[in-house]
């Protein structure tokens, strides 16, 4: 790694062992990192008041068992872009419990690589090397946004892969320029953002149509996972949707997520119509994603014609 210019890169370190954190930290000098531009601790404290700065850490490597918060979830947020201001921070995580559920949840989170402890500086500098060389682009699907970790013949590799902006690999180059990074960041933000409403369109309108073939087959039989999963859909739809200011898709999902509510909380007087309003609102949300212009004024009246109902 010594044509990486490590020193101007920043980095939050995170393990509950001081030992641990220490060693880290004297070999990631010796790679020339500057000892000014590691900020570690103990939990999860230090990496959510990172967040809050104004110039975000290019890497985040943090013990997934970390105290002070839910480690996997604040991963998942930081993609999300719920908290911070970069949502493609490097994220290297550690565990010391490599079974197939930390692995798992852990990898759903969006972190680039998940690192099994113990391990020895020198396989934490090949990942930083993999992350400024080889990063993995990032996929979304209704529940993900993070590297694309599928398996080439599958036929979710039709979804379009993304090259994220990486400030790692910038200032470890020295190609780094801080206008242009926050513009490429922005921009590709917006882009994940018109994926993941796709993607959410989709995921409502088959969960739609799965619960209204189960309801007309048996009126007892309701798959509330089911629904609450469609809830949780339309709630990241309408509000990725009003960060773009498609008030149309705003109106279907607020309906959307009405019908869902009374479905759910009135198990006695459940009505086949709701379910079909239900599976109407997902379609109707599905075909608006890509409308513009006149066609969402149409949009909008067939919003509130449906909703009414």
């Amino acid at each position: 790694m010594h044509d990486l210019k490590l020193k101007n890169i920043s980095m939050v370190l995170v393990d509950p062992r001081t030992q641990v954190r220490t060693g880290l930290r004297m070999a990631l000098n010796d790679a020339g990192l500057s000892n000014s531009n590691i900020l570690d601790g103990p939990d999860m404290k230090t990496v959510l008041d990172a967040l809050q700065q104004s110039n975000p850490p290019d890497i985040l490597i943090c013990d997934a068992a970390s105290m002070g918060g839910d480690v996997v979830k604040t991963f998942r947020s930081i993609r999300h872009n719920e908290i911070g201001n970069n949502p493609f921070i490097a994220i290297i995580a550690v565990t010391w419990d490599p079974t197939a559920v930390t692995i798992n949840r852990v990898a759903n989170s969006g972190a680039d690589f998940i690192l099994a402890a113990p391990f020895s500086p020198q396989q934490l500098l090949d990942r930083i090397n993999s992350l400024v060389h080889n990063r993995i682009p990032y996929i979304v699907t209704s529940d993900y946004i993070g590297p694309d970790r599928r398996y080439k013949s599958r036929e979710a590799s039709k979804i379009p892969l993304i090259d994220v902006p990486n400030s790692l690999r910038e200032k470890a180059i020295g190609t780094f320029d801080a206008k242009q990074f926050r513009s490429q960041v922005y921009g590709t933000i917006g882009n994940i953002n018109g994926q993941k409403m796709e993607r959410h369109a989709v995921a409502l309108a088959k969960h739609a149509e799965v619960l209204v073939e189960q309801f007309e087959t048996d009126h007892n039989t309701v798959d509330i996972n089911r629904l609450e999963q469609l809830q949780v859909a339309a709630t990241d739809l309408r509000w990725r949707a009003q960060d773009a200011g498609l008030r149309p898709i705003i109106e279907l999902c607020e309906a959307l997520q009405n019908v869902v509510i009374k479905i759910i909380d009135d198990a006695d007087n459940r009505l086949v119509r709701e379910f079909e309003l239900m599976k109407q609102l997902s379609y109707a949300i599905r075909q608006s994603i890509a409308v513009s212009g006149q066609d969402a004024i149409l949009v909008h009246d067939v919003a509130r014609a449906v909703s009414s109902r």
